[in-house]
């Protein structure tokens, strides 16, 4: 099972649209997007690809300033702890250096993986762009984006200064 990391193509963009939404987020824990939001970003998506098929996909979104944070990271359960998402994570991270970025964040629930990645955990309150845009979105938020109640912790990339 060979599995190759490529950019992802315009004419992709349901089955991206699928996984992130569907088939790899059964519990919720990545933001959905909308296919406009898909659209916006796409240039920024890597795919898993295997015998032709998606099987997972991880991008970044940019933000005022200087950050670039990691966003939907996902893969179908099959494929799961192979090593496929590091591969993809570091593509998205190579992605965002080769562009001239190195500030680079995340918010997840997943701290094992991306400490592997060379991420550390930091103060939430770092991002307030990330807080009141995209956390105010989240299902899970329960009246304020910093509630402690959230699972997700932030996370930075030892490469950011």
């Amino acid at each position: 099972m060979s599995i190759t990391i490529r950019k992802v193509y315009l004419y992709e963009i349901s089955t991206l649209h699928y996984l992130i939404n569907n088939e790899c987020n059964a519990s919720g824990t990545v933001l959905r997007k909308s296919y406009w939001q898909l659209l916006l970003l796409l240039s920024n998506y890597q795919v898993a690809v295997c015998d032709g098929k998606i099987i997972g996909c991880a991008g970044f979104k940019r933000w005022p300033g200087r950050w670039c944070e990691i966003i939907s990271v996902v893969l179908k359960s099959e494929v799961r702890g192979k090593g496929t998402g590091v591969r993809l994570a570091q593509a998205v991270i190579a992605d965002i250096q080769e562009r001239g970025y190195q500030a680079i964040f995340c918010l997840t629930g997943a701290r094992e993986f991306f400490s592997k990645l060379g991420f550390s955990e930091v103060p939430k309150k770092l991002f307030p762009m990330k807080i009141w845009r995209d956390c105010k979105e989240c299902p899970k938020n329960i009246g304020d984006p910093l509630d402690p109640q959230c699972s997700e912790i932030a996370m930075v990339h030892a490469s950011s200064s």
